[in-house]
């Protein structure tokens, strides 16, 4: 693991995890990759003992800020949430080979003015990325959750719901029971049987019962949930020793990208399209308002050139 600092490992301070795709590429495209990865990571690092602060799923990468009872215990909770994944992933996509970079970055914080700023960092991804305006807006920087269990979604009642979001709620309960990650077949059974109404509301059980981060402990750092919010409405938080670019484009293309692959029924194909395939979309892609080579080079994973005239 790449650590960043040279004071020595302190189970008490919150430990800064950042881990990227392996070209930098986008990772996180659909809906049933973000709750995978999201229960992987709830159950893993639940055994592992850790308290997890706060997280963001991006496209391309993942945040984590949380207490771990040892390095090694890290190390290893990191690499099996990572590889889990990787595994799932590709057996999904027809893909192969290691998915993250091999070793996620990671950067320990002692004192609380560099916890809080941590966390401020982290849930304020989104926002940097133009894909918000205020944090609590964003279903996958998790703050919603904390004022919530249904932030994205209509209440549920229970008298009246159907009985398949019924069946999909009562398979949540046992997998967390159990401390067990969905799988992606087990989305497929589930998400297109659901309406839109009911998928929201199915999206809010899981993060909720899965329950990844520790609200509490995150509210500790600033007194009160109120100025936790204030706090991360009103400053971005930095982080000098995650090397992270924010001077490059915003992820608001990729949501135009994904938006329309699924429209027109290939985003599920980006990883087993050919290089000819892939360039051809590119170039037709182009065209489109906000668009760059950067952006489609991360979206399709691959490195190409296009000569303008």
């Amino acid at each position: 693991m790449k650590r960043s600092g040279k004071s020595g490992f302190s189970p008490v301070a919150l430990q800064h995890i950042f881990h990227r795709a392996k070209d930098k590429g986008v990772i996180f495209y659909t809906l049933e990759d973000r709750l995978v990865y999201y229960t992987l990571a709830a159950t893993k690092t639940k055994a592992a003992g850790a308290v997890i602060y706060a997280a963001s799923i991006m496209f391309t990468h993942i945040h984590m800020g949380g207490t771990f009872p040892s390095l090694n215990g890290m190390s290893c909770c990191l690499r099996d949430i990572d590889t889990s994944f990787a595994r799932m992933y590709n057996l999904r996509y027809g893909r192969k080979g290691r998915l993250f970079e091999k070793e996620p970055g990671s950067s320990q914080k002692t004192y609380p003015k560099q916890q809080r700023s941590c966390v401020i960092y982290i849930i304020n991804n989104h926002v940097e990325k133009g894909l918000c305006e205020k944090a609590g807006q964003e279903r996958w920087s998790f703050l919603a959750y904390a004022f919530s269990d249904h932030p994205f979604s209509e209440e549920v009642n229970t008298k009246t719901m159907s009985a398949t979001l019924r069946k999909a709620f009562r398979l949540v309960d046992r997998r967390v029971a159990k401390n067990s990650p969905f799988k992606y077949e087990d989305l497929d059974r589930i998400l297109p049987n659901l309406n839109e109404t009911e998928t929201e509301q199915f999206v809010d059980y899981v993060i909720s019962r899965y329950a990844l981060i520790n609200y509490n402990a995150a509210i500790s750092l600033f007194g009160s949930l109120e100025k936790l919010q204030e706090a991360v409405n009103s400053t971005t938080g930095s982080d000098f020793d995650i090397r992270e670019d924010f001077s490059g484009p915003k992820d608001t293309p990729y949501v135009t990208l994904c938006n329309l692959g699924k429209q027109e029924g290939w985003l599920g194909r980006v990883q087993a399209m050919s290089g000819d395939e892939k360039f051809a979309r590119i170039v037709q892609l182009l065209h489109i308002r906000g668009m760059t080579e950067e952006i489609l080079k991360k979206f399709f994973h691959l490195e190409f050139k296009v000569v303008r005239r």
